[in-house]
């Protein structure tokens, strides 16, 4: 009786990435020589055999191919290629490890949370500057969390007095401030992202920047007037080149704006709003992007974090009470599950 077995593999093209295309990248940026060539000897040093009809081929180099899976070192935890679970595979058994189930029982509920928190700022930050972590392993580790706060051991399961979604609130909002995976992952890439803006002699921003910004002061693809965003979608006719590339210099004139130039492209309400921009312009240097949820315009991993949570949401008295009583954790911990009845 005869069968056949057949092993599709089908590969993407972003999959992989050609040897001699990494090699011209190296030449390109100046690294050439002795240097290119010990790069290229550690990128391709593998070589491979295939057995076909129980005969074993000869070694043959593969022409493509470069991964790097996250390292104990922080600043090599670079990803090449497809994203799967298993690339952060180790971030999962770092924080099992850490949040092993027999310390529950030996760590009181504050001592649980101070851990959690300690864990949450450690072992996944480095990955969640660089790289968006999959829902999964977002999922699995907000309940590693989850479970060790409660004090489960294996299949001894406990009651949670308190749902996940209230745990995870600010302190002033009712919550013991312990951060979801998912949102620290998108604050430590908005840190990224502002470094891109204020990086300016890493190759890294200039690539990026050449790639996806249209400049440092773009009337309409950035987002200079607050609470307006691109002015792209308010114009009032479709742009000429021209107009698409202008930059905020040249809708003002003796050092004020150009009202009729802004009226030709814009709506008076948008033009009010711009008005009202002091235009005034410093011979000192250029423009520099001001962080508008801190007082001092710096950004801080703080203030993005504070900024997902709904502003409607104001703080209570009673929470800012209890966390400033001048009492043990151990006790502002059980006065607030109290207080959640």
């Amino acid at each position: 009786m005869g069968f056949i077995v057949l092993k599709i593999d089908l590969a993407k093209a972003y999959d992989r990435l050609q040897w001699d295309f990494i090699k011209a990248v190296l030449n390109e940026v100046g690294i050439k020589g002795k240097l290119n060539s010990l790069i290229m000897s550690c990128i391709s040093s593998v070589q491979f055999k295939v057995i076909l009809n129980d005969e074993t081929s000869n070694m043959f180099w593969p022409k493509s191919g470069i991964r790097q899976e996250y390292g104990q070192v922080p600043w090599c935890s670079l990803i090449h290629g497809r994203v799967t679970k298993d690339t952060y595979k180790e971030i999962l058994e770092k924080a099992q490890s850490k949040l092993a189930t027999w310390k529950s029982s030996t760590l009181s509920f504050a001592r649980r949370c101070t851990l959690i928190k300690d864990v949450s700022s450690t072992i996944p930050i480095y990955a969640m500057q660089s790289s968006k972590l999959p829902i999964e392993i977002c999922s699995k580790l907000d309940k590693l969390k989850w479970d060790f706060l409660w004090g489960h051991i294996n299949e001894n399961k406990k009651m949670h007095l308190v749902n996940w979604e209230t745990v995870c609130l600010l302190k002033c909002k009712e919550g013991l401030g312990i951060k979801k995976t998912k949102m620290m992952n998108q604050v430590m890439l908005a840190k990224a992202r502002w470094k891109l803006y204020h990086n300016e002699n890493g190759l890294w921003g200039h690539l990026l920047k050449h790639k996806y910004l249209k400049g440092d002061d773009s009337v309409n693809h950035d987002d200079w007037v607050p609470d307006i965003g691109k002015l792209l979608s308010y114009a009032t006719f479709p742009l000429s080149a021209t107009q698409n590339s202008e930059i905020v210099s040249n809708y003002m004139a003796h050092d004020d704006w150009d009202i009729q130039m802004l009226s030709s492209v814009l709506p008076w309400h948008i033009i009010h709003r711009i008005v009202s921009i002091h235009a005034g312009r410093s011979q000192s240097g250029s423009d520099r992007a001001i962080w508008g949820l801190s007082k001092n315009g710096d950004f801080s991993v703080k203030s993005v974090y504070m900024s997902l949570f709904k502003n409607d949401e104001m703080p209570n008295w009673k929470w800012n009470f209890l966390w400033n009583l001048r009492i043990p954790p151990r006790g502002q911990n059980f006065l607030w599950i109290l207080l959640h009845g």
